[in-house]
């Protein structure tokens, strides 16, 4: 009796544990899906110092560390416009332009935006304007902007979210 326990449970197991094969055509077969069987290649193993799923692993680590957002207070070196802040500013009200009939808006617009490790400005975000499409023409005069010098972080250059708040006379 116990070995017909043990026969069983050894049976059970490798029928969830082994993908269904067909052994003579060497194709796999799924009792659950109405496709065409697919052919199963070995995988032959070759002597390696790293295993190629080490590799992609690690690769895609460092690629999510690169890529992390850092507030400004995180880092060593701030972002910074070819000139400075007054630069920037200089540069927003100088490309910055509204139909005639709008030229007595004032207000502010708030915007966020992240600083790319080559000193790009991408997600581009208004949280408020003072309508009128102040918010439409400040993401325009973003996306021409010259690069930024980055943010640093252990002498890197990282990517850093930065926020603003643009007036408009």
């Amino acid at each position: 009796m116990k070995k017909l326990s043990i026969l069983i449970l050894i049976c059970f197991t490798n029928c969830i544990s082994s993908p269904n094969i067909n052994s003579v055509s060497g194709t796999k077969v799924s009792k659950t899906q109405n496709t065409k069987p697919v052919n199963i290649q070995k995988k032959q193993s070759k002597p390696s110092i790293l295993e190629e799923d080490n590799i992609t692993d690690s690769r895609e680590e460092i690629t999510k560390i690169d890529n992390k957002i850092y507030n400004i207070e995180d880092i060593e070196v701030a972002p910074e416009f070819p000139g400075g802040i007054n630069k920037f500013y200089k540069f927003m009200n100088f490309n910055t332009k509204y139909p005639d009939e709008e030229l007595n808006v004032k207000g502010e617009v708030f915007v966020t935006f992240v600083i790319e490790k080559d000193g790009l400005l991408t997600e581009i975000e208004v949280l408020s304007d003072a309508g009128y499409g102040t918010g439409t023409e400040a993401i325009r005069v973003l996306k021409k902007c010259p690069r930024w010098n980055p943010g640093k972080k252990d002498n890197e250059d990282v990517r850093v979210f930065y926020a603003a708040t643009l007036p408009i006379n």
